[in-house]
């Protein structure tokens, strides 16, 4: 299983987006369904974690907020679930949450990715980070940036490739 860690706002949407709260953004959305099809074929199957405020929209019990069903249906439509949520008692500092929730499951370092559009969250991590521009939000250059061989935009390079 391949997990990506997600932030929405500033990934799936961009600044211009934001005037609208909880707007996904159609090209930004295809842009992450290509990357989900390249890591699902490369390691078999892929799961979305929550890392996004979001995530309280997020229930375990199926009664998901409105914006979040919504994000449920692009990715059904892809074969993909979210497979969870990070913690909010590391407070903002996102990195830790998405470490404790590594740690607890055992996530190899080879086994998933961040993204993200917010370096303030992560102040002292050392994670397979690829971070997108809030203004553009994740975009076809940075779905080759993430599934080729050019890494520059890398916070930390995969250790398997």
């Amino acid at each position: 299983m391949f997990y990506i860690f997600l932030d929405i706002d500033g990934v799936l949407n961009k600044e211009v987006d934001w005037k609208r709260p909880f707007t996904l953004n159609k090209k930004c959305v295809n842009n992450f369904l290509s990357l989900l099809d390249y890591y699902k074929k490369k390691k078999n199957s892929a799961a979305v974690v929550l890392t996004s405020s979001w995530k309280t929209g997020f229930s375990h019990e199926g009664n998901h907020a409105s914006y979040v069903r919504e994000l449920l249906e692009v990715l059904r439509s892809h074969g993909v679930e979210i497979a969870g949520t990070t913690s909010d008692e590391c407070g903002a500092n996102r990195g830790k949450a998405v470490e404790l929730y590594i740690a607890l499951r055992e996530i190899g370092e080879a086994d998933y990715v961040v993204l993200d559009d917010d370096r303030s969250l992560f102040p002292t991590s050392r994670l397979n980070i690829y971070y997108t521009d809030s203004r553009t939000g994740l975009t076809s250059d940075d779905v080759a940036g993430l599934t080729g061989d050019d890494k520059r935009h890398w916070h930390d390079i995969f250790k398997w490739e």
